[in-house]
C-alpha cells in the first residue's frame, strides 16, 4: 500500500509510532465519527501539542476497516 511508505513505524513490538504527516488530533476526530477510538500522538507528549504522529497498537488493529480509514487519511 502506498501510504505504508508515507506512515512509517519506528520500531519493533505491539506498539509503532507512525508519522502520519497529518495532525493526529484531527484524525482521531475523525476516526471516532466513523466508530474507530484513535490515540493522537499528544496524549503521549509532556507539552501536548498537536503531532503528526500517532501511536498504533499492532495488536488490537485487526479490523480491516481501521487500515483503510489510515490508509485513506494518510494519503491526503
Amino acid at each position: 500500500m502506498q501510504w505504508r511508505q508515507k506512515c512509517r513505524g519506528t520500531g519493533d513490538g505491539i506498539f509503532v509510532w507512525a508519522d502520519t504527516g497529518h495532525d493526529t488530533n484531527v484524525m482521531a476526530g475523525k476516526s471516532l465519527a466513523e466508530g474507530f477510538l484513535l490515540a493522537p500522538g499528544a496524549l503521549f507528549s509532556p507539552t501536548q501539542l498537536p503531532s503528526s504522529r500517532m501511536r498504533i497498537n499492532l495488536a488490537a488493529m485487526s479490523e480491516p476497516a481501521i487500515w483503510r480509514f489510515l490508509a485513506r487519511e494518510c494519503s491526503k
